[in-house]
């Protein structure tokens, strides 16, 4: 079998000293007139190691081709730029709101976008755009794990968590 792609889920809470009781957030999301912008680049030190493809077992190709490339360390060859990096920022007590909807989805048997974070109180869809079935498995701290088959074509599963997970 392929090996699972790995993927990363990160429900943000605020941080630890303005946490709630098991694990809730108190951040407080809503119109923020005058926010200003945070934008930077996480760039990786050093010579980033190559990334090899990765054959994909024969019955899988017809709906995920020969090969893939993983998404475990993206580094942008000419910037350096690191993909797939999450950057948080402490005691941030309230500001704008997050997404309502985070969606992950199956494309050419990889999840799309390949991390994603969004807020507590969002709803988290797992969908499955492919021609053939594949597993959506989330080991979770604060929250029930849970292992479902997702059938082809658009099947999805939804996810509401009850407590923020810790980053790490």
């Amino acid at each position: 079998m392929r090996p699972a792609a790995a993927l990363a889920v990160v429900v943000l809470c605020a941080s630890p000293a303005l946490a709630a009781p098991e694990g809730k957030s108190r951040y407080v999301g809503g119109e923020v007139p005058d926010a200003g912008a945070l934008e930077g680049v996480v760039t990786y030190a050093g010579q980033a190691p190559a990334r090899a493809p990765q054959p994909v077992p024969a019955p899988l190709q017809a709906a995920c081709g020969k090969q893939f490339m993983t998404e475990e360390l993206v580094v942008d060859p000419a910037t350096k730029g690191l993909a797939n990096a999450v950057v948080f920022i402490d005691r941030i007590a309230k500001g704008k709101r997050g997404a309502a909807l985070v969606v992950l989805d199956q494309k050419g048997c990889a999840f799309i976008p390949h991390v994603t974070v969004g807020p507590l109180d969002a709803k988290y869809e797992f969908r499955n755009s492919d021609t053939t079935a594949h597993n959506v498995h989330l080991t979770a701290i604060r929250n029930d794990p849970f292992n479902v088959q997702l059938a082809p074509g658009a099947c999805k599963k939804d996810w509401a968590p009850r407590a923020a997970e810790p980053m790490s």
